[in-house]
């Protein structure tokens, strides 16, 4: 799978790309309460280290105007690496991926600015635990489709810039922003949590229009969400798959659109995973490569490792949403494949692991 890199942070064992998106699950149209759950955090006493709150899952973020014109915008992340204590002595891990900020035909939130064409708006930035670094990262409308696009650099925030209630961000129209948020692992106690996470939306003036086509058959309804078309199959898969001993990955809660991916490794080897993947089908004895329906897609450069010094019983759980690359899977049986990289002897070998699933 092609990746694209951009601007990199070294968080832990954790290697990030602030230059794109890398979740998995997106959002899809406007903003609406109903769209959205409550941040999913555990308070629990604990002793030791551990913060007593524990958050589970990146916060949801959200964004008001400071002027009584505009609207407001519940954003969730579309795509992290995260990782929350369990207890005294282990560590829960998840990473979810998802399309780069420019992929075409990918449909972020879109957050409609008040009638200012002349410059900025301001907008109060609201989330549940504040991360000890926020960056803000754009690129132009029309860099959509060009995943080697660079992006401005529009700020980059510390903890201690941040204010809780009434931390503001300008935002122009005709931009597609990229929010990263940094909870650092050395403030794990403090946090509840540590890791990365993305959060991705478009901005625009407000426009009159019921139904607007997309790229590719996605349509826009009046509702704001996303209709994916039927996925299509292509080539046959010609590619090799192997297995690591004292590793496995399940694919659990599946849907027609995504599904959960559950790794294990209880080997004494480090092994490093990325977000790429890709579907084949299974027809007539053969595997069959699952088509794209966005051009130039791109998943972001994420290396998520585990080790001998893991918990062993606290399987990597990725969410992988594939609706937006591939569209709805048709009934019938699957596969997903996955490189995993392992540290034999001072060398980094390569194998593609698989887990076969079936949509019904």
């Amino acid at each position: 799978m092609t990746k694209k890199i951009g601007c990199m942070a070294l968080l832990g064992l954790t290697i990030l790309i602030i230059g794109g998106c890398g979740q998995k699950e997106n959002n899809a149209g406007a903003a609406n309460d109903a769209d959205f759950v409550e941040i999913s955090s555990d308070s629990r006493e604990t002793a030791g280290n551990v913060s007593e709150t524990v958050y589970e899952e990146p916060p949801v973020i959200e964004l008001h105007p400071v002027s009584e014109e505009g609207e407001s915008l519940l954003i969730k992340p579309c795509g992290y690496s995260w990782n929350w204590p369990v207890d005294d002595e282990q560590m829960a891990a998840a990473i979810a991926d998802g399309p780069a900020p420019t992929s075409e035909g990918t449909h972020w939130d879109t957050l409609m600015l008040p009638e200012n064409r002349e410059g900025a708006s301001e907008y109060i930035l609201t989330m549940e635990v504040i991360p000890d670094e926020l960056g803000i990262n754009a690129w132009e409308l029309t860099d959509i489709g060009n995943n080697d696009a660079e992006c401005d650099r529009i700020a980059v925030y510390q903890k201690a810039e941040i204010a809780p209630e009434n931390f503001t961000v300008s935002l122009q129209a005709g931009k597609i922003y990229e929010i990263y948020m940094v909870w650092d692992k050395e403030n794990v106690s403090e946090n509840g949590c540590f890791g990365v996470a993305y959060y991705v939306f478009m901005t625009e003036w407000p426009v009159q229009s019921d139904v607007e086509d997309t790229a590719e058959g996605l349509t826009e309804t009046v509702e704001g969400r996303t209709e994916f078309p039927e996925a299509t199959f292509g080539e046959i898969y010609t590619g090799e798959v192997s297995s690591i001993d004292g590793v496995t990955m399940t694919v659990t809660d599946v849907t027609s659109e995504g599904a959960g991916l559950e790794i294990l490794n209880q080997s004494d080897k480090e092994i490093t995973f990325g977000d790429d993947y890709e579907l084949q089908a299974l027809q007539d004895g053969s595997w069959y490569r699952v088509d794209y329906i966005i051009d130039n897609w791109a998943f972001n450069s994420i290396g998520y490792e585990t080790g001998p010094e893991s918990a062993k019983v606290i399987p990597l759980c990725l969410d992988v949403k594939w609706s937006y690359f591939h569209g709805i899977l048709p009934e019938g049986h699957y596969r997903i494949t996955k490189t995993a990289d392992v540290r034999e002897n001072n060398d980094s070998v390569r194998y593609c692991l698989a887990a076969e699933f079936d949509v019904k």
